[in-house]
């Protein structure tokens, strides 16, 4: 029953939402069973929901009372849907009676309607049974259709399988053939008569018979290796292809047993004809030389004949070789493709290897030619330079060769690799449009892919080794013979086992750069066993051990041994004591050790890659040792100011308990201590350094010197020594990783090193305050100066504030000023603690000092009782009293000490301890202002 049409009075919503208040009832109207004489009794308006909701698709129970609870609580929806179901079943009952007639007519046009249904339920089955059994005769004959379409594939498989093995068994015959043929043209009389050189069209003619034979069977093996590898692994274990694959192996051993006496020939001929041709040019120049200085000086027509004869000769020989040459030429090209072809490179690899290096590398790598003098080696820069003139002059045709081989090889190759992936594209392509077919074509389908599957199996690519002789036969020589001498690799001199190492090195790069300029063929070889083989033979960590010891005890022995102020050269001016130091870069002999013993870590004459972690941590020790060796002379020197820092203390605390007065109020100075200082001193450093103390450069102000040392050389660890570590290491696989670690250590160092500056700092600046307070105890002098002496008025301030400041000023606008590498932030940092207490003394003292005089004043006013002050003598000095005159003497004292200061490059506005004592001593400005006037 539709719901919508059984309501008389309408939607009170146009969709079923109710998700907001547009389906209550806005007009206050609701359902009343009828009691409201406005609204019908068969129209019911919900109060919370509208009634299309339960008509609508997306009705959920959940969301529905789930939204009505948003609205009012459950009771009131459990009252509305009663009243709802209620109201929709007075309407049903409404609509039967309305429609009686309509119920009544329809229950009986029903009668007899269950005998139609049977009968139309059993015409239903045998229909359905008489389609099931079609299809059962439909299935049986697809199968039997499937069934004879694979005898079919089978016995077309089987017979493409017969035809292969017919079509290779038809090849081996061939190749016997072609083996009779070879037989007889390289039977020892023909060869020798090919090798003639009477009958030169002849011996072209079978030199091109030869060449052309042994490419047919190249080519043959290779089609037989093709057709071999179209087979799947479960047809290659058919009894005829075992069969076949166990000829094959028979014949690929017969084409080696064939080829290589036709390979040994060629290859001694073509080495011996460039060796030949060299040694001829070689000759015609030297005799051509000769014939024309003979001409010159001796004017004989007979030389000319004899040269001109000697000239043809020599091109008729020449002639004849070039075309022996390029005949063995194309029989060695033939012989490697056969050799890649069966893969058996390693027969040409012993061959090249036994018949020309071997012989020639016993001639060059003896003993006579090692040690031109006696128990050295000497000699071996000429071996490797005979090493690698062999190489050019010798071998480097037959090179070309192998080279030319590879690169047609890497051709093949890649035609290959593009053939196979268009036809996977092709083939792609038909299967994607046959799975786009009906159902129907399901059995093309399945041929197809059975076609292609095949196809993929034809489309197998053979892949073959590159030649390297260079790695494979000249290299594994090379290790050999130089295995035979170990006073090659001897570790017992470093300089002699650098040098043959370093010519080594150069020798193996120079047979990479002239030989293996492709990229492949330079992986091969350094990735060889006779590569690996020869650098082991190198013992490098006992040559480290050597330079190590060598570097470390020249360093400790020649520069550490000596007491730190002993070593330490002081200019005698201080205009420019960078150019007063012109001898020595350093003012310390040990930085100048340093300096050296890092240079050797990293000198053409001593460094190898292979030790580069090694030396560079070498290099981070030595710049240690050096830090450890200033600490220890630091040690005593600090203690001795801590116990000098506890003496004072002490006669403080003594000096209050005494006289009772205030701790602000005394002239006290605390000195710094260290930022890190042990309490215990190690014997060993104590005896050097107690000793160097007692030298008479041992003062504290001499430290600037030393710190001048460690700037420079940290500068240029951290920029020369940097850049030479990475320009020394080179390129590298983890070349970020590695400069990460340079970058790290080298940081490390210089953090170390600059952690020596504060504690010579704090040295410095206790020796200059104490220096400075010195001249402090002369502000108290004034009041003598002034008190009952009728001074005359002070015009300019006293001398002892240039003596307050003399011992700084001499450090750093004298010594310091010269020293360019201190920066001039450090020695503000100096000027700014040492002028902190000493400004904090002067304004305690010229404190105690006003307060001194003031009491003095009011006690003689309080014994003479009269209104004006008995220190108000008057003479030459006018009008002014004795404490004007003292204050306006300190006034004069304390702007002249401001004056000082600034020089110093100190901000007085921002400076504390000046702007405390300058607060003191502020009243006495008028006095100037009163003398002015």
């Amino acid at each position: 029953m539709n719901l919508k049409n059984s309501s008389s009075g309408g939607n009170l919503t146009t969709s079923p939402s109710y998700n907001s208040f547009s389906s209550l009832n806005l007009s206050g109207n609701s359902f009343n069973n009828g009691n409201n004489g406005n609204i019908g009794s068969n129209e019911y308006i919900p109060l919370c929901f509208s009634k299309d909701v339960f008509t609508s698709n997306t009705f959920e129970v959940d969301q529905f009372i789930s939204d009505c609870r948003k609205r009012v609580n459950l009771e009131s929806v459990q009252k509305d849907l009663r009243e709802y179901s209620k109201h929709l079943d007075s309407e049903l009952i409404e609509l039967i009676n309305k429609e009686y007639q309509s119920f009544f007519s329809l229950s009986t046009s029903l009668v007899g309607f269950d005998t139609i249904l049977n009968e139309f339920s059993i015409s239903q089955s045998s229909i359905k049974s008489e389609i099931k059994s079609f299809n059962n005769e439909i299935v049986k004959v697809r199968e039997l259709v499937e069934d004879k379409l694979n005898e079919k594939k089978s016995i077309e498989q089987k017979k493409k399988l017969l035809q292969l093995y017919i079509s290779i068994s038809e090849t081996l015959n061939n190749m016997n053939h072609l083996f009779d043929q070879l037989y007889q043209l390289t039977h020892p009389n023909d060869f020798k008569k090919a090798n003639n050189n009477n009958n030169n069209e002849t011996n072209t003619n079978d030199g091109d018979f030869l060449e052309l034979l042994i490419d047919r069977i190249s080519n043959s093996f290779y089609q037989i290796q093709n057709q071999m590898s179209s087979l799947t692994n479960d047809e290659l274990k058919f009894n005829i292809f075992q069969s076949l694959s166990l000829k094959i192996m028979d014949l690929s051993n017969k084409i080696e047993e064939k080829v290589e006496p036709i390979f040994k020939e060629s290859l001694k001929r073509f080495i011996n004809v460039n060796n030949n041709n060299n040694n001829n040019n070689n000759n015609n120049n030297n005799n051509n030389n000769n014939n024309n200085n003979n001409n010159n000086n001796n004017n004989n027509n007979n030389n000319n004949n004899n040269n001109n004869n000697n000239n043809n000769n020599n091109r008729e020989s020449s002639n004849n070789d070039e075309k022996q040459n390029k005949y063995d030429e194309k029989i060695l090209l033939v012989c490697l493709k056969t050799y890649q072809t069966i893969d058996k490179l390693n027969v040409p690899y012993r061959l090249f290897k036994t018949l020309i290096v071997k012989p020639r590398l016993a001639q060059i790598v003896s003993l006579r030619n090692l040690e031109i003098n006696k128990s050295t080696t000497d000699g071996l820069s000429q071996i490797y330079n005979s090493i690698i003139e062999f190489l050019k002059n010798q071998c480097s045709p037959f090179f070309d060769i192998s080279n030319l081989i590879n690169n047609n090889l890497k051709e093949k190759q890649s035609n290959n690799n593009n053939n196979q992936n268009n036809n996977n594209n092709n083939n792609n392509n038909n299967n994607n449009n046959n799975n786009n077919n009906n159902n129907n074509n399901n059995n093309n389908n399945i041929n197809n892919n059975n076609q292609n599957n095949n196809t993929n199996n034809n489309n197998k690519i053979i892949s073959y080794n590159n030649y390297n002789f260079i790695s494979q036969s000249v290299l594994p020589e090379i290790d050999e013979s130089l295995g035979l001498f170990k006073q090659i690799f001897a570790t017992g001199i470093p300089d002699l086992f650098y040098r043959n190492y370093y010519l080594t090195f150069n020798f193996i790069q120079s047979i990479e750069v002239n030989f293996l300029t492709n990229k492949d063929l330079l992986n091969q070889f350094r990735q060889s066993n006779s590569y690996s083989s020869l650098w082991k033979k190198w013992n490098f960590a006992v040559y480290f051990q050597l330079c190590f010891t060598n570097i470390a005890q020249q360093f400790e022995f020649n520069y550490l041994k000596i007491p730190l102020f002993d070593q330490l050269t002081i200019p005698t001016t201080f205009s420019n004591s960078d150019n007063n130091n012109e001898n020595n870069e350093f003012y310390l002999k040990s930085t100048d050790g340093l300096k050296l013993s890092m240079d050797k870590c990293w000198s053409n004459s001593i460094f190898i890659f292979d030790l580069s972690s090694k030396f560079f941590k070498l290099f981070l020790q030595l710049i240690a040792r050096y830090d450890t060796f200033i600490s220890d002379t630091l040690i005593p020197l600090e203690l001795e100011q801590q116990q000098l820092q506890q003496q004072q203390q002490l006669q403080q605390l003594q000096q209050l308990q005494t006289t009772g007065t205030d701790g602000d109020s005394l002239l006290k100075f605390t000195p710094k201590s260290p930022p890190s200082l042990s309490t215990q001193l190690p014997l060993s450093s104590s005896s050097s350094s107690s000793s160097s103390l007692n030298n008479k450069q041992s003062s504290p102000e001499n430290f600037i010197y030393i710190i001048s040392d460690i700037y420079k050389i940290k500068s240029k660890i951290s920029t020369n020594y940097k850049e030479l570590i990475i320009k020394t290491i080179g390129n590298h696989q983890n070349q970020d990783e590695i400069l990460n670690l340079i970058s790290d250590g080298i940081l490390e160092s210089c953090k170390t090193l600059e952690q020596l500056i504060p504690r010579m700092s704090i040295i410095i600046e206790n020796h200059l305050i104490t220096k400075c307070l010195e001249h402090i105890e002369f502000i108290g002098t004034l009041r003598s100066t002034y008190r009952m002496t009728n001074k005359p008025i002070p015009t300019k301030p006293s001398i002892y504030v240039s003596n307050l400041i003399s011992p700084l000023e001499t450090l750093i606008n004298s010594k310091a000023s010269s020293l360019h590498f201190i920066p001039t932030e450090t020695k503000l940092n100096w000027a700014i603690s040492v002028l902190t207490p000493v400004t904090e003394s002067f304004k305690n003292a010229a404190t105690n000092l006003i307060q001194s005089v003031t009491q003095s004043n009011d006690i003689i006013n309080k014994m003479v009782k009269k209104n004006k002050p008995t220190t108000t003598t008057i003479g030459s000095g006018g009008d002014m009293s004795d404490m004007d005159k003292i204050s306006l003497q300190l006034y004069l004292d304390v702007e002249k000490f401001g004056f000082y200061i600034q020089k110093f490059g100190i901000n007085l506005s921002t400076f504390k301890p000046f702007l405390d004592l300058k607060s003191i001593i502020e009243p006495f400005k008028k006095l100037i202002l009163n003398q002015n006037k």
